[in-house]
């Protein structure tokens, strides 16, 4: 009873003071009228697309380009996805628009096919776009559906670094003058071998790391059309990139301590090439020469000494030079003493190689311009201004480990077992080192850190590597999906239907990939995929018009050649024709591929209908029937970007690369 009475009245104090706050009823209504008002007349937000759709307007004709490249297609898509850069040969209206981007590829549809059947066989592609566009896809390899790949993937964009951009003119005239130089010099046999002159484009477009093919009339021992030694010095742009000492003027002075390479005397025995390498320590006035090493072309060492600081040494970094207090223990060895040494050593026109040499000549304080850095041979696949470590470069293209460095496997557990070790070679008596108790000290520092005999030795290995393989050697590009880029950019997420064998490179994990196995589910699919109300792509591949023509040009294959059960085109046929023969080869239907144009063009109405208004359509044909073909008549050579055959095989190879492309939205 308290407890009721107590509550009782405190509801009843409190509820009074609340009523009292509150507003009363005549107040609300005007308030809320008031705000009513205000909103009408304000709106949040102004549509300035209202009343308008997305355009795509060609500009081929003012950019002077005549065909699409894959490239070009792959470049639309990124820039309609959001991660791309306007493209000058087409203008994109309203993109913000886009509510979806189909796009269909149709191998095998190229001009004579569609001049043929279009007419009476497209009518749906034909009314929502009649203007069709040439293509022209690279295809590096005669494969099948090599255009796929040239369309999906693209080389991994790297740092806006000067390394990064085109040649400049004084680069392309270095090079042409390089060129042009070897090819008069390619009789003389002293140092590395020359060899006659090939086009070094060709070795750029190559994406193989391994040799370049011989060609067919390589029968004898004669040296492969490689690049010689000069082709790969550093350029003075490249040199002033990479940190190295490079006059602006002929007149302008030496920095202070420096030395300059001296021209080569008559009585001077010639020497072309030579790796060095140094290893430094840390002194008041920064990094300083404790032992430089010189390699010749033949692995043979020519220049071993451990060199005094003029300096107090703060820091040994014994860790990474190997040196310590009691190797440098009775050394009188100077810089000075060094750079007298090493300027009759190395001349003017030396070909100096090394890995971030840029640091070793700076400890050296020798000023020298030709110089071929293999951090700059063998390029991070990530791009400048990273650069691949050494011992990586050793164990990758060389099988071998220095540093300390075994890979992703463990290395040996004591120092004995070591290859590094093992590889290690002692001071020879011939070297310039003079005193043994140099030689001790120095083969003592090698067993302590690095070793600079190996690494010298396999800057030369690596450099004579890539004068035997060629520019295309070591060329890591790295490569990603342009489906992944848009899927990761969470603006149009990808859904890819295709066969099983395409989507295994097709689509990337962030993508969602339907298997389909006739064309019939993959536009159902499609269509399904279409009528959904998100933005997405969507990618699909119609594969019977290329089975039928396949066919065709199988059969017509086999009749102008023996009839062999067992030639292994028997298995290729009857998978890729369309509908089955009755065994002989021959198919009963009047015209398979008029029929399979019939189809493409019923596909093509299905999915106008599916798709919402402002979807963008792609239909593309990327190369035509007949790689396999072709790839057996050229043989190794139709497995590199380099091969163009003569004659018959050349017309038909182009005729190959040559497709259609429609590009089109829909309208309301």
């Amino acid at each position: 009873i308290i407890f009721s009475v107590l509550g009782g009245f405190c509801c009843t104090a409190f509820g009074a003071n609340t009523m009292e706050d509150q507003p009363t009823s005549d107040e609300i209504p005007a308030k809320r009228r008031k705000k009513q008002k205000q909103a009408a007349q304000s709106p949040d937000y102004v549509d300035i697309y209202q009343g308008q759709c997305v355009e795509l307007q060609l500009k081929m004709f003012e950019c002077c380009k005549a065909v699409l490249s894959m490239k070009d297609l792959q470049s639309l898509l990124l820039w309609l996805a959001g991660d791309g850069v306007n493209q000058r040969w087409i203008l994109v209206r309203n993109k913000p628009l886009v509510a979806k981007i189909c796009v269909v590829a149709v191998p095998g549809l190229q001009l004579d096919l569609f001049s043929r059947h279009a007419a009476r066989a497209l009518p749906s592609l034909t009314s929502a776009c009649p203007t069709a566009c040439p293509t022209r896809a690279e295809l590096k390899s005669l494969v099948p559906f090599a255009f796929v790949r040239e369309l999906v993937l693209r080389q991994k964009p790297r740092p806006p670094t000067p390394r990064s951009v085109t040649l400049t003119t004084a680069q392309a005239m270095t090079i042409a003058t390089q060129i042009a130089k070897l090819k008069q010099d390619k009789e003389d046999k002293d140092g590395i071998s020359v060899g006659s002159q090939g086009s070094p484009q060709d070795d750029d477009k190559s994406d193989t790391n391994g040799p370049s093919p011989p060609t067919a009339s390589a029968t004898d021992a004669s040296p492969s059309p490689l690049p010689g030694p000069e082709f790969y010095l550093l350029s003075k742009e490249e040199l002033s990139e990479n940190g190295f000492w490079v006059p602006r003027l002929e007149s302008e002075p030496l920095p202070p301590g420096f030395v300059r390479t001296l021209p080569r005397t008559t009585a001077a025995a010639r020497t072309e090439v030579l790796a060095v390498d140094c290893e430094m320590c840390v002194t008041s006035a920064g990094y300083e020469l404790t032992r430089a090493t010189v390699v010749d072309s033949d692995l043979n060492v020519v220049y071993d000494k451990l060199v005094l600081p003029d300096r107090p040494i703060e820091n040994y970094l014994t860790q990474y030079s190997g040196i310590t207090a009691e190797a440098l223990d009775g050394v009188t060895t100077r810089l000075v003493d060094v750079q007298r040494d090493l300027q009759g050593l190395i001349f003017e026109d030396t070909i100096v190689v090394g890995h971030s040499l840029e640091n070793d000549l700076q400890a050296l304080k020798l000023a020298h311009l030709r110089v071929v850095d293999t951090s700059c041979l063998f390029p991070h696949p990530a791009g400048p201004p990273l650069k691949s470590a050494l011992r990586y470069l050793a164990y990758k293209y060389l099988q071998k480990s220095i540093q300390g460095f075994y890979g992703n496997g463990p290395g040996p557990k004591d120092k004995e077992d070591s290859p590094v070790e093992s590889k290690a070679p002692p001071a020879p008596e011939s070297a310039v080192a003079g005193e043994a108790q140099g030689k001790s000290a120095a083969e003592k520092a090698s067993r302590l850190g690095h070793c600079p005999i190996i690494d010298a030795t396999t800057c030369m290995e690596l450099f004579q590597l890539k004068l035997n393989n060629g520019p295309g050697f070591g060329q890591e590009v790295q490569r990603q999906n342009i489906f992944q880029v848009i899927a990761e950019a969470r603006t149009f997420p990808v859904t890819c239907i295709d066969r099983a064998s395409i989507l295994s490179f097709l689509a990337p994990p962030a993508v969602s990939a339907i298997a389909v196995s006739d064309d019939r589910t993959a536009v159902t699919r499609a269509a399904t995929q279409l009528r959904g109300t998100s933005r997405q792509l969507v990618w699909v591949q119609l594969h019977s018009l290329y089975e039928a023509l396949q066919a065709q040009d199988t059969g017509s294959t086999a009749q102008g050649s023996s009839s062999s059960p067992s030639n292994g085109k028997t298995p290729e046929k009857e998978q890729t024709c369309p509908k089955p023969s009755d065994g002989s080869g021959v198919s009963t239907e009047p015209d398979p591929v008029e029929q399979c144009m019939a189809q493409l063009d019923h596909a093509m109405q299905e999915l106008l209908q599916a798709a919402p208004v402002n979807t963008v359509f792609i239909v593309f044909s990327g190369q035509g029937v007949g790689a396999e073909r072709l790839a057996s008549r050229l043989g190794p050579q139709a497995q590199t970007s380099s091969a163009e055959a003569s004659g018959k095989l050349g017309i038909a190879v182009n005729e190959l690369r040559k497709g259609l492309a429609w590009l089109f939205v829909k309208k309301p």
